[in-house]
């Protein structure tokens, strides 16, 4: 009986000690042990998990905080470190330097299989490389006939819902409004999400409880396996993710008809990502499985669908509640063509307007279409950083260190962004209109440290269809209709949460408005 206990108090006292090395080495003689932050968080990943996986998404809120205590660089896990000066962020993003992404930190599909998830720079250049063309600002401009008709689709149900005196769901209306562009130029069989009396309410909330998921897919990898478990279990449990099945197994059936097709569309359609892919050179034929497909159209789906909706419903929000900014903002629009209200207005009329694009690079800045960190690391040479003022102090990071920062952090700086608090469309305005409240100079910074679509090699492919879409429907949405606020407040419009997109509450029912007739 000895010899079992002995050999008990053997392994506790050997896990103790392992567990004590560990901490001594992590927050003493780690390489990042002298980068200031919560002694916590250097010790141990599960303190972010605390935050983020059991808090829900609170993670850059206390990443804020810890910055305010401590200054500009802080260590926010074992192995990262975030920084929140607008200075490093062309250091970090820029077009020159080959950094990966953080394995951990981007994981959450199929074995980074996605453009979006993959963790080597050169593989990344290549898979972005077989579809960018297709997000290219000929290629948008080329399908705008097509937008204009999901657009007219959209304002024609706001219309009769007007006229039945009945609320309009704009916050599942405006995503539903961008994935069914998006996938005009990702899969053959565009999705039609707003024909949905609801718009389509159950799959957006089923994406949105998705997105939470990731945090615990992150932290506990073995949770990425639930994916093998068989649909029928899971719509057991949860009836409700059947539409979250359906939009897959809906991309896998599209992608094994591009593959049988030889990569040539069989009707007069223009090609897509899935052809694009298919037919590239640069890829291998392990990058061209009907599951390889399948999860590249669903991860820009999923990417275009939350950004751009949740900017919409910020943007509008501002705006109802600012009369003399909608106000100058309607003079414009109607203004700017003879065709009556109804008509649809193109892209090229609307974004020659100053005003129109101000209000929307505003609602860029103010709403963050992405709250997560932007997560990068050098394996090849180390990284420095040296911190600003009198007392400036360097750090230099070993190859392999896991450095990371976040947009909101550049958008409300205030050196870069006076009142970053304020919607105020005129800091955009050009220096010479007697309204700006920006100097040339002032215009200047702010457009080096504008990044709602990020910059350097990573940056959002989406990019040109998005200012399309937040142009097109903005500007025919106002133009057409007078909106009033429906038991909505600014709760609703801010991140309450980190899901890399920003999340409101768990309670909130969006931005909700009813159309003055």
């Amino acid at each position: 009986m000895s010899l079992p206990v002995s050999l008990l108090f053997s392994v506790l006292f050997l896990a103790v000690a392992i567990f004590a090395w560990s901490a001594i080495y992590r927050l003493y003689f780690h390489p990042l042990a002298s980068v200031p932050g919560d002694k916590l968080a250097g010790l141990t990943r599960w303190y972010e998990f605390f935050w983020d996986g059991l808090m829900g998404g609170q993670y850059m809120f206390k990443i804020r905080d810890m910055h305010e205590r401590y200054g500009p660089i802080v260590r926010i896990n074992p192995g990262e470190v975030h920084i929140n000066d607008h200075l490093y962020w062309e250091v970090l993003f820029s077009n020159t330097l080959k950094l990966d992404k953080d394995p951990t930190y981007y994981g959450l599909d199929a074995g980074n299989c996605t453009a979006f998830s993959t963790v080597a720079h050169d593989v990344h250049r290549r898979r972005r490389g077989a579809f960018s063309k297709f997000f290219s600002a000929g290629n948008v401009a080329k399908l705008e006939p097509q937008v204009q008709q999901k657009l007219n689709q959209l304002l024609g149900r706001i219309e009769e819902l007007g006229k039945a005196g009945q609320v309009v769901d704009l916050s599942n209306a405006f995503r539903s409004l961008s994935m069914d562009v998006i996938s005009i130029f990702t899969e053959p069989q565009p999705r039609d999400n707003l024909s949905a009396p609801d718009f389509s309410k159950p799959l957006h909330d089923c994406l949105r409880v998705l997105s939470g998921t990731f945090i615990w897919q992150r932290m506990v990898p073995a949770l990425q396996t639930l994916d093998a478990i068989p649909r029928f279990v899971w719509t057991f449990i949860n009836p409700s993710v059947n539409v979250l099945y359906d939009k897959r197994d809906s991309l896998k059936t599209q992608a094994r008809a591009v593959i049988a097709s030889g990569g040539k569309p069989e009707t007069d359609r223009p090609p897509t990502v899935f052809e694009a892919i298919y037919n590239s050179s640069l890829l291998g034929v392990e990058d061209k499985t009907p599951e390889r497909l399948a999860w590249e159209a669903e991860t820009i789906l999923g990417a275009g669908t939350e950004t751009t909706g949740m900017t919409l419903c910020t943007l509008v929000y501002h705006l109802q509640t600012n009369p003399k900014i909608l106000e100058r903002l309607k003079e414009e629009l109607m203004s700017c063509s003879s065709l009556p209200r109804e008509a649809m207005v193109d892209f090229r009329t609307l974004n020659g307007l100053p005003y129109l694009q101000a209000v929307i690079w505003e609602s860029l800045r103010v709403g963050c279409p992405v709250s997560g960190r932007l997560v990068r690391t050098n394996s090849r040479h180390p990284m420095t950083y040296t911190t600003p003022g009198p007392d400036a102090k360097t750090y230099v990071f070993p190859p392999g260190t896991v450095l990371s920062m976040t947009m909101r952090d550049l958008h409300e700086n205030r050196s870069v962004f006076p009142k970053p608090k304020d919607f105020q469309p005129e800091r955009w305005l050009d220096s010479s209109d007697p309204t700006s409240t920006s100097t040339a100079e002032q215009r200047k910074l702010m457009d080096r440290y504008f990044v709602p679509f990020s910059k350097g090699t990573r940056s959002c492919v989406g990019m040109e269809l998005a200012k399309q879409e937040l142009t097109l429907t903005v500007g025919n949405l106002f133009r057409r209709f007078d909106l009033e606020l429906f038991e909505t407040t600014r709760r609703d419009i801010e991140a309450a949460r980190d899901y890399f997109s920003p999340f409101g509450p768990s309670d909130s029912e969006g931005v909700r408005v009813k159309v003055k007739l």
